[in-house]
């Protein structure tokens, strides 16, 4: 199945598959990117699965451990790069990643606001704190780069996720009234995704200015 915005070939097969845990955790994340986290409950689940909602305590305890595991398949769509030798580019592509499989996933974004992909992903931010290590990031300011890394992931799906339902701010005719602001806008020539990572691309340089920070060795 793939998550998000499953095909009809997908949606077949998937509800085909006989009842294990990870079908309860697809059904849940479909019910949820369908029509909200509220949405989700055991009753509806049940009825999204055609089954009895004493079957399903067979597989998940309950509905909090349904969405920490909706939350770690929605993690588990990150791509992890491949070691180019630039920590810089790796981290780009990290964050790129992640702000993709929150884009794909909006209604789930509320599950990763309180620390959540930290506890559920431990091994890739240990990853992630070696590369930026290695990369020339000072020790002491590893963990607070990370941070902003996630922050700019999460906050930018929000803002594009609200972009797409019409909700996002948008000054119409009134920027015209405010010169600067107009101007500014104006002069954009970026998509989404190259402002994106310019952002991320400001942040990395603000903590290890490129003529500082070393490169790390291919392989390392």
């Amino acid at each position: 199945m793939t998550a998000g915005n499953p095909s009809v070939e997908d949606t077949t097969a998937w509800a085909a598959e006989p009842m294990s845990r990870d079908k309860v955790v697809h059904a849940a994340l479909s019910v949820i990117d369908r029509d909200g986290l509220g949405a989700l409950n055991m009753r509806r689940l049940a009825t999204e699965l055609d089954v009895t909602g004493g079957l399903l305590y067979h597989y998940v305890d309950n509905k909090a451990d349904i969405l920490q595991s909706v939350a770690a398949l929605v993690l588990g769509e990150v791509k992890v790069p491949q070691d180019s030798g630039s920590w810089r580019q790796w981290a780009i592509e990290l964050t790129t990643s992640f702000r993709e499989a929150f884009v794909r996933h909006p209604n789930v974004l509320p599950l990763m606001m309180d620390g959540l992909p930290r506890r559920l992903s431990t091994r890739l931010y240990s990853r992630t704190a070696q590369v930026l290590v290695d990369g020339g990031v000072p020790r002491e300011r590893v963990s607070t780069l990370m941070e902003g890394l996630e922050a700019i992931a999460i906050g930018h799906a929000v803002y594009s996720s609200a972009a797409l339902r019409g909700s996002a701010p948008d000054f119409g005719e009134r920027q015209q009234k405010f010169s600067p602001l107009h101007d500014a806008l104006s002069a954009v020539d970026m998509t989404a995704d190259q402002r994106f990572q310019a952002c991320i691309t400001a942040l990395l340089d603000g903590f290890v200015p490129p003529e500082r920070g070393s490169e790390r060795k291919e392989g390392t």
